[in-house]
């Protein structure tokens, strides 16, 4: 028979495995209170020293720091046998979480007068989720994470029929040199090596049938954040990649964090406003004294 009890339980809302730290700017511990006993553990009552209640209080689990807490009382609520109960707790103003949250439930079921049977086989059972997280940085592993992105770069026409004008006036093409340049900018503490592929199509990229027009192992670390390599052309890779209706650049590499974290683990933390940022570059010069004719082509990928 039930005269009345104390339960105190606890669970974790874990961040994703790749996640270190979140710095928090808004969101939400979702919590969902479901009561499989056989009996009303709020004790609904309109005098609240006389009804039951939960308590929750949530923290971060890396720091224990206080994130938030809650009171639910049986004198607003009841919580009848094989119902749930849902409520949220607001995350915000600089909270950190660290690998996640753990939040403690306690169950205060006072006697009031009424016999209830507790089957051990029956439970109370609190579930929490994390949601809507707005952040001003994440802290994540980063231990040769594979990057492989690609973009089409349009030909300006004006400046490919000027091109072409020029080529047809000569036997066997005009191109007296040729250069291709490929830059990166970034914020980023990291180590990253990339492969960078050009090609008419996006399937033939990185199959090496453009060979020559590709970068291999450029190094685009944290020490060569405005980084621009070169590469020159000859004049049959200049006039081919000219003949392209569309370019198509892919980048793929690996990129690991410059930071160790207390597990010794690789990260990097990333920010709004952070990201890396591409720029490809074609230089033709028809032949000598007629100057350099410059075909520009921008794009732009974040993480």
């Amino acid at each position: 028979m039930w005269s009345g009890f104390t339960f105190l339980d606890s669970l974790d809302a874990l961040l994703q495995p790749d996640l270190v730290s979140v710095a928090v700017q808004a969101g939400e511990l979702e919590l969902r209170v479901t009561n499989g006993l056989g009996f009303d553990v709020m004790r609904p009552h309109s005098d609240p020293d006389s009804a039951g209640s939960v308590v929750l209080v949530t923290r971060d689990l890396g720091s224990g720091a206080l994130l938030d807490s809650t009171v639910i009382s049986g004198a607003l609520f009841s919580l009848p046998s094989g119902s749930a109960f849902e409520t949220s707790i607001g995350l915000g103003g600089g909270a950190v979480i660290a690998g996640g949250t753990r939040t403690v439930a306690t169950f205060d079921s006072p006697f009031d007068g009424q016999a209830a049977t507790v089957d051990t086989a029956l439970q109370l059972e609190v579930r929490a989720v994390l949601a809507n997280l707005i952040a001003t940085s994440v802290t994540m592993v980063a231990d040769n994470e594979l990057v492989r992105e690609d973009y089409p770069a349009e030909l300006d026409d004006e400046i490919r029929d000027q091109v072409f004008a020029e080529l047809r006036r000569g036997v066997g093409g005009r191109v007296q040199e040729a250069s291709m340049e490929f830059e990166i900018q970034h914020n980023l503490d990291v180590d990253a090596t990339f492969e960078i592929s050009l090609s008419d199509s996006r399937p033939e990229l990185f199959l090496g049938s453009n060979s020559d027009a590709n970068f291999s192992d450029v190094d685009f670390s944290t020490a060569a954040q405005g980084r621009v390599v070169t590469r020159e052309l000859s004049a049959a890779d200049a006039e081919a990649l000219l003949s392209f209706e569309r370019i198509y650049v892919g980048v793929q590499g690996s990129v690991t964090g410059g930071t160790l974290d207390a597990r010794g683990r690789r990260v990097v933390t990333l920010r709004p406003a952070d990201g890396m940022s591409f720029r490809f570059r074609l230089n033709v010069r028809i032949e000598p004294g007629r100057g350099l004719l410059p075909l520009r082509f921008a794009s732009s990928l974040g993480r």
